[in-house]
């Protein structure tokens, strides 16, 4: 996976500039919750201009796992409109999801 995501035909594909540095794991890279600068912060800055926001996390994200992401929804404390729920893709489960607030 690093390899790939190092070569120069696949990072030219994907539009990232040369001037950015290679991928690298996630590793050594401290981690911690700041409220201020979290995206639970940003969340509710776009919120308050009524944007619509995807939160995404993979199934296998070291730092922010899936049930990192559900203590984020929770936190925001919005109602629910359509309640967390399995998502299919070709007959097998393709993620999860659930819609917070109004839907207009």
């Amino acid at each position: 996976m690093k390899n790939y995501l190092r070569n120069s035909t696949v990072r030219q594909q994907l539009n990232i500039p040369e001037t950015v540095e290679s991928w690298d794991w996630c590793r050594n890279i401290p981690y911690t919750v700041n409220k201020t600068t979290s995206s639970l912060a940003v969340y509710q800055s776009l919120e308050t201009k009524k944007w619509k926001v995807l939160k995404f996390s993979g199934n296998t994200d070291f730092e922010v796992s899936t049930y990192g992401t559900r203590q984020w929804v929770d936190d925001l404390a919005l109602d629910i409109h359509t309640q967390w729920r399995q998502f299919f893709v070709k007959d097998q489960v393709g993620g999860y999801y659930e819609v917070l607030g109004s839907t207009g």
